[in-house]
């Protein structure tokens, strides 16, 4: 039975302020093995101070967060909220290939006008894992401006994904434009991924779409590699690789890029070696 810690860790709340050099604020989450946090750790982050149009003065803050959960049944809930006082930009690039079961619930509400959104997701899932993304975006403001990008992959018969996006645009967020789009790569014939894209728009003066597809690789892309002297085993390698691409080269710092390239390969190669050796042995 694994450790409950409450008291100890439920209020712990960090609060970080602008920095005029943009240095990187960073908070880090150590949980030991068997330790379940009981209620999520609230980190919270306060912009008191924007810059202005035609300003030379550009007041910038880049928290960071680490979090380690070790093996052994380790449970943590993490709440991060952004709130300033002036137009404001949020990215998130995720990358999720652990965990027998992982679970992120993404809400982002606007609080003003002018604000920009950009979600890009890309979640792997190997073996029995579950690979589980609830996403909900809510405008209240004019001129909001979001594009979300969810991709995954399941490459084990008994692997699943989920993907439920809810982008809402209520009656004062005119001229809104919104784009989401949710992509699924299943390389088993049994792996499973469920996807439930929504779009509520109440606004009647907005720009907004919403696209899901669910596929295997395409021969026609394989037989373009074949055609160049390819073997059909590199090539299933590089479009499997490429898919999740997309997603990993968005990592604004290239040292986390090319740390997550490596691991991604390396998943993906151990992956279709078990394939071919258990393909082998019947």
């Amino acid at each position: 039975m694994g450790l409950v810690l409450g008291p100890v860790l439920k209020a712990l709340l960090f609060s970080f302020n602008n920095c005029p050099l943009g240095a990187p604020d960073v908070a880090v989450v150590y949980v030991p093995a068997g330790v379940r946090v009981e209620n999520p750790i609230h980190l919270s982050y306060v912009s008191v101070e924007g810059g202005e149009e035609g300003s030379n003065k550009l007041p910038v803050s880049n928290p960071r967060v680490l979090v380690v959960v070790e093996e052994g049944g380790g449970e943590v809930g993490i709440i991060e909220e952004f709130t300033n006082k002036s137009t404001s930009t949020y990215e998130l690039v995720e990358v999720s290939t652990g965990g027998k079961l992982s679970r992120h619930n993404l809400h982002l509400q606007q609080l003003g006008p002018d604000t920009s959104t950009e979600l890009s997701t890309f979640h792997l899932s190997l073996g029995g894992q579950t690979q589980d993304l609830h996403s909900r975006l809510v405008f209240d403001h004019p001129r909001a401006y979001s594009r979300q990008l969810h991709k995954c992959i399941v490459a084990h018969s008994q692997g699943q994904a989920v993907f439920d996006g809810n982008v809402k645009v209520n009656r004062y967020a005119q001229q809104t434009d919104a784009g989401q789009l949710t992509r699924s790569l299943l390389l088993e014939p049994r792996a499973t991924v469920n996807v439930k894209p929504n779009l509520q728009i109440i606004a009647d003066d907005v720009k907004c779409s919403h696209g899901a597809a669910i596929s295997d690789l395409e021969e026609s892309q394989l037989f373009y590699f074949q055609a160049r002297g390819i073997d059909l085993e590199m090539a299933r390698k590089a479009l499997v690789f490429s898919f999740g691409a997309e997603v990993i080269e968005r990592c604004p710092y290239s040292f986390v890029r090319k740390q997550v390239e490596n691991h991604v390969k390396e998943l993906l190669s151990s992956t279709s070696q078990g394939s071919s050796n258990a393909a082998g042995s019947g």
